[in-house]
């Protein structure tokens, strides 16, 4: 791959993830890859979206507004130890096997990761590339090969997210937007100290000390933390 004045280019992190999944071999580690590696692999199971935009990430059990993104290129290095630890040197089709440890090219960031077998399934198109874990819960192994119709082994249904009930915060006094400088009493709280202004939709990091909380607005309503900007 050129660019206009035909100096050669590295291809994206989304053509190398191809271009592994087509059997090529190179070290495709970069600063990251053991740390996204410690957060795909272990707790209750993830899965993993790859597109040419980004890596999106998505954990059993947890629920958020959206999924976690990544930078793409870690992608590589990820797929690059996953297929390490199916023991196998290309995808060519929808996959399923046993990751094995033993096998593994990265060590995971998280010391507590990536020490069990864990069944994966691979599934690559020409949009994305899917990955999915989950921990093993019975004893029988499955096979490393095409992912079956039917069975334990089949495809596990994609997560669905929960839309969390939105939570608001009022203020005594009220409290004045710092992007369209309107004054208003209640903003709805994302955590972490960020709200959203009603009148212009925009969020904003509330740092400075809180004015009393308004207890009768809403049962829903929380404090925002005056000194750590954190919702307790």
């Amino acid at each position: 791959m050129t660019d206009d004045n035909g100096t050669a280019q590295r291809p994206c992190g989304f053509e190398r993830v191809r271009a592994l999944l087509r059997g090529e071999s190179f070290d495709a580690r970069v600063d990251g890859s053991r740390k996204m590696m410690g957060f795909v692999l272990g707790g209750d199971g993830s899965n993993t979206r790859i597109t040419r935009e980004s890596v999106e990430l998505q954990f059993v059990g947890q629920v958020r507004r959206r999924p976690h993104s990544y930078f793409l290129s870690l992608a590589p290095g990820i797929v690059m130890d996953i297929m390490a630890r199916l023991g196998v040197s290309e995808v060519l089709q929808p996959t399923v096997g046993v990751l094995e440890p033993s096998r593994a090219v990265l060590e995971p960031w998280l010391p507590q990761r990536g020490l069990e077998e864990e069944a994966c399934w691979i599934v690559p198109s020409p949009e994305a590339i899917d990955i999915v874990v989950r921990p093993l819960s019975i004893e029988e192994r499955p096979a490393t090969g095409p992912i079956p119709r039917g069975g334990p082994w089949r495809l596990p249904e994609p997560l669905r997210w929960v839309k969390p009930e939105p939570v608001y915060v009022s203020f005594d006094g009220g409290l004045r937007c710092p992007r369209c400088e309107s004054m208003s009493p209640t903003f709805r709280s994302l955590g972490d100290g960020v709200l959203v202004c009603g009148i212009c939709g925009r969020s904003f990091e509330k740092r400075a000390h809180c004015p009393p909380l308004n207890q009768g607005t809403s049962p829903a309503i929380m404090p925002v933390c005056a000194t750590s900007g954190k919702s307790r």
